[in-house]
């Protein structure tokens, strides 16, 4: 009866309350330097992953909350070399761009760690592309839900905080660019790994802290984020149209009976990347945000036989793209650079800038070739000028483009870092005795 029920429960939590606390995991826990993930079957059976390898074993020990629609890992398949677990990992890197093949295989291991930021995989593509079947093949080989459709978590904090409470990877399905207000600020500390505090409800004087760490899948057609810190947290991957369609059932079906070979490939490289982590840590100094999903790049690529510095190259090559393809995708960054470029043709070898009185009032700008770099400086108001003048984007002209100098300025603030991982170093100048700025 309910209230022999309840007498229960209220027992509990007061063996509960006198007991010493202790950590409960969701899907993925650690024991010391090992990494633990719980397979979700009726055993309790939990993968041990350590620097000399990986033991599937009963849990006894470690408190996992399994919540509605919790979904179960498959045993997986033991490699004994990287080459065999890079082949078994075939099914997770189709329609996947080739460079983009060990970032998502690196991404993928992360999320195997509690204690690690997470990056953010953000699958792009037209209609029809496949990028939502690409996305759920992820999920599955990192947190599957119950059954084979993967939930959707609308984009808004409120659910997004409520998800993160019953799921350690996250689904943002077909979203539309931009990211709504607030978005970014929480998705930030959900891949770093932070907590929320907000008000209980129906209460005014009582806070609940809700801890929001986990991994954020999102698919769209144009990249939704824009603040310099989100993108980098994100790896942005253009899936590639299939060639042949087949129905989602069979695809699905397919990858599902393949997933204990990319489970078990993926935990080969979770291992090599906790054996090599000392050795890679010495090789140089790190300058990328999320270094763990750095060190564990470079663990695969060197496990594969790639020279030291190559995954960390290609993070790079991956920031300035998504760098430009934000500006394609943004009216002002791009109506900007359209201007700098019509600018930087005039540009002449130079040995410094000239003085501001010879173009800050007129034309306002002024290009010089410097050191083998291109430098421009221009006034506020000339920037606000020449972005609309080249604004391709006719339906946005004096919508979205700043009609003032002071809007320019804080325009050309806000996609700052974006435009630096574009090759593009912005900076705010005093001129006129410092009265004005350029």
């Amino acid at each position: 009866g309910k209230d022999a029920i309840e007498t229960v429960r209220s027992m509990c939590r007061t063996v509960a309350r006198s007991s010493p606390k202790r950590p409960v995991f969701l899907r993925v826990g650690k024991d010391g330097d090992d990494c633990l993930i719980d397979l979700g079957d009726e055993t309790g059976q939990i993968v041990r992953a350590t620097a000399s390898g990986w033991t599937a074993e009963k849990n006894e020990r470690f408190a996992f909350k399994r919540p509605a629609g919790f979904g179960r890992l498959p045993t997986p398949t033991r490699f004994d070399s990287a080459p065999a677990a890079w082949a078994a990992l075939a099914p997770l890197r189709e329609n996947i761009p080739d460079m983009d093949h060990t970032p998502l295989v690196a991404a993928l291991v992360e999320y195997y760690r509690c204690d690690t930021p997470y990056p953010a995989p953000v699958f792009i593509g037209a209609e029809g592309s496949g990028k939502t079947t690409v996305a759920q093949g992820f999920i599955w080989a990192s947190d599957p839900p119950e059954g084979n459709q993967t939930p959707s978590t609308r984009f808004d904090v409120k659910d997004i905080i409520a998800a993160s409470q019953s799921r350690h990877v996250i689904l943002h399905d077909n979203v539309q660019p931009p990211a709504p207000s607030g978005v970014e600020d929480v998705l930030c500390p959900r891949s770093t790994g932070g907590a929320i505090s907000q008000r209980a409800l129906y209460s005014d004087a009582t806070a609940v802290t809700n801890n929001i760490h986990g991994g954020t899948v999102v698919t769209a057609i144009t990249p939704p984020f824009r603040q310099a810190d989100m993108l980098d947290r994100c790896l942005i991957i253009h899936v590639q149209k299939p060639k042949r369609y087949r129905s989602t059932a069979e695809t699905l079906n397919d990858y599902r009976e393949a997933l204990p070979d990319v489970l078990g490939g993926a935990l080969f490289f979770l291992c090599e990347s906790l054996r090599r982590r000392g050795e890679i840590a010495a090789q140089q100094a790190f300058k990328h945000r999320l270094v763990d999903w750095a060190m564990t790049g470079e663990a695969i690529m060197q496990a594969l036989g790639h020279a030291p510095g190559a995954f960390v190259e290609l993070l790079d090559v991956k920031r300035q793209r998504a760098a430009e393809d934000y500006i394609e995708g943004d009216t002002f960054a791009r109506s900007l650079v359209q201007t700098l470029h019509k600018w930087g043709a005039d540009a002449k070898p130079a040995d410094k800038l000239p003085g501001w009185r010879q173009w800050a009032t007129t034309p306002g700008w002024c290009a010089v070739e410097l050191q083998g770099r291109l430098i421009i400086a221009a006034t506020a108001q000339a920037v606000c000028l020449g972005i609309s003048r080249h604004c391709d984007d006719w339906t946005s002209r004096g919508t979205t483009l700043p009609t003032t100098a002071r809007a320019t300025t804080g325009a050309l603030q806000r996609v700052q870092g974006v435009l630096g991982r574009a090759g593009i170093e912005a900076t705010l100048r005093p001129i006129n005795g410092g009265k004005n700025n350029a």
